[in-house]
């Protein structure tokens, strides 16, 4: 199947009938600052009722070119996992691959147990450097949705609009006869063309879908966390847990979106595996563990006995020994000194842990679900985090800094009789690479034909032989506009390069608490030298673009009196700093 064959929905007038208008591949310019995918639309459509949109993928397999597509009774089925702000450290089979004094950084016997994501790692493949394309809800979801860098999709800054003439996995996964299904936190804005996110609701209106032929349970999810809707025959009913005044005992497992969610999942699952020759795909997006910190009992208390320390990069921070980066500044995401030393959030990370938990035995009765109804050989489970959460790493609460803690998320992957049980993937990875390897995994490389992805297949590695995938050379990128950086990463090292500091040299493997410059030491700068021109290469070819004049941000000895495009803001130059680190 080539792209030319995928439909883009565009929605005329209020009647039930839904014209779809055939796209066809434009040759892509790396410097013409489009997206990568760029189309030319014609005037010819061809028209499908609502019903028939909600009952059925657009194409099937048959429908594709002959010996294009894996026939639809061979393909598996898909689910996907996102939870919301999800540290790693906070799972038991990603703190079995770090060192001892990585494992507890917030104190001796503060330990989750999560024995149903652990299976994922124990069945499947765990990634231990999957990293987010921009830490951040909206970017994130557009790059693991398209496998676009977030300045190509239209959803480059929080609460942006996927542009509706970009394809999604779900999207080519439905034009080959899959059922496809989103549940939970959207949080890209443009459902409806030119919608506001309060005007997310109504069914009745026609949307773009994105390649998500049943919606009923997504919503819009950016500023109204713990609200949703539920369908209730006809209409939708409005649930909101957004007061965290309101009494937790109030909340139950009928009414909490964690356990909602989980819920319509399977009833989704069990209505669509009765029919034949259709594999379903659903994703489900969950707001929790994000802020604000709230779950239903008995989680809610199920950890109030913990007493959280404050690890130690936190205290590297509050002391500034060694001295920390220009542009890890306190800013929103951060709390004061004070409640720093004497507060540290104790309620807040006691409810983090219970949210987690919660999730973790939601994902067990799901997979129990799978187990019972002989669905879990033939089905593709995925589970992993939209962006970290520092959880007072290096005296962040948040995200939006290139600390492992934020741009690094778990990943896991489960497909029974395909990838090797206990596989273990060191070598960097972006969310990026999702799309294609996912497709290429299911469908073949057909499906992705004519498709121009900035992510990479990396579907052959998933499913070889090889008990530990590591390849040191592996580079991805991630960047955050407005907090002034962009960052190159492998399994071993990170650079990051911002014009209010000297570019800053991490080594991951001397240096997993990411609290020294290597960037000065003569033994770092080849390497270092080798990630800066692929950093500057890669910023002009995915629409990060700078100045030719960036070299100077790392020599105090300069002046700088240019421009930078990078996002939205003018180059600031912080000159003569100390060297010493």
């Amino acid at each position: 199947m080539r792209i030319a064959n995928l439909s883009f929905p565009a929605f005329v007038g209020l009647s039930s009938a839904v014209v779809f208008v055939k796209a066809t591949a434009v040759p892509r310019n790396v410097d013409d600052g489009l997206s990568a995918h760029s189309f030319k639309m014609s005037e010819k459509g061809e028209t499908r009722t609502e019903e028939e949109l909600l009952s059925t993928g657009r194409r099937t397999a048959e429908e594709t070119e002959t010996g294009s597509a894996t026939p639809k009774n061979d393909l598996p089925n898909i689910i996907i996992v996102m939870s919301d702000q999800q540290n790693f450290r906070t799972m038991g089979c990603y703190r079995d691959q770090l060192r001892e004094d990585q494992k507890h950084i917030w104190g001796e016997g503060i330990t989750l147990d999560t024995p149903h994501i652990d299976s994922l790692a124990r069945d499947g493949a765990l990634f231990t450097n999957f990293i987010i394309s921009r830490p951040e809800c909206t970017p994130s979801r557009a790059s693991f949705l398209s496998g676009l860098y977030p300045p190509k999709t239209g959803a480059g800054t929080n609460h942006g609009s996927l542009h509706e003439a970009i394809p999604t996995f779900a999207q080519v996964l439905r034009e080959n006869g899959y059922h496809t299904s989103y549940l939970g936190k959207w949080h890209l804005a443009r459902a409806i063309p030119g919608e506001r996110e309060g005007d997310f609701v109504s069914k009745k209106k026609k949307s773009f879908d994105f390649g998500f032929t049943n919606r009923d349970f997504q919503h819009p999810g950016s500023n109204n966390y713990r609200t949703f809707h539920d369908l209730n025959e006809t209409h939708y009913q409005r649930w909101t847990m957004y007061d965290k005044d309101k009494p937790q005992s109030a909340w139950t497992e009928e009414n909490y979106g964690t356990d909602f969610f989980f819920r319509r999942t399977i009833e989704i699952i069990e209505k669509q595996r009765k029919i034949k020759n259709t594999p379903f795909s659903v994703m489900m997006s969950l707001e929790d563990p994000h802020y604000p910190y709230v779950v239903r009992q008995p989680y809610d208390t199920m950890f109030k006995d913990m007493k959280f320390q404050v690890p130690p990069t936190m205290q590297a921070a509050i002391d500034n020994n060694p001295r920390k980066p220009k542009w890890r500044h306190f800013d929103e995401t951060t709390l004061s000194i004070t409640e720093y030393r004497y507060g540290f959030q104790q309620e807040d990370l006691q409810v983090y842990y219970g949210m987690i938990k919660n999730i973790d035995d939601n994902l067990g009765r799901l997979l129990k679900y799978l187990k019972d109804k002989n669905l879990e050989k033939n089905t593709v489970v995925v589970f992993t985090s939209d962006h970290g959460g520092m959880n007072g790493e290096h005296g962040v609460f948040g995200k939006l800094k290139p600390y492992s803690a934020s741009v690094n998320v778990p990943f896991l992957i489960r497909y029974p009789g395909k990838i090797m049980e206990g596989k273990v993937i060191k070598s960097a990875t972006s969310n990026i690479d999702f799309a294609p390897s996912l497709l290429n995994m299911v469908l073949g490389s057909s499906s992705t034909a004519g498709m121009n992805f900035d992510g990479t297949d990396r579907s052959k590695h998933w499913l070889d032989g090889n008990k530990v995938i590591d390849d040191p050379n592996q580079i991805v990128y991630s960047a955050y506009y407005n907090n002034n950086w962009f960052a190159a990463i492998t399994s071993e090292l990170k650079l990051v390069i911002s014009p209010t500091d000297y570019m800053w040299l991490f080594d991951l493997v001397r240096d997993p608490d990411e609290l020294y410059n290597f960037r000065f030491r003569d033994d770092y700068s080849k390497r270092a030298e080798h990630l800066r021109l692929k950093a500057v290469t890669a910023m002009k070819v995915y629409d990060w673009r700078m100045s030719s004049s960036w070299a100077c941000k790392d020599d105090p000895t300069r002046s700088f009196h240019g421009r930078i495009k990078f996002g939205h803001w003018n180059c600031r130059f912080l000159a003569r700093l100390p060297p010493v680190w």
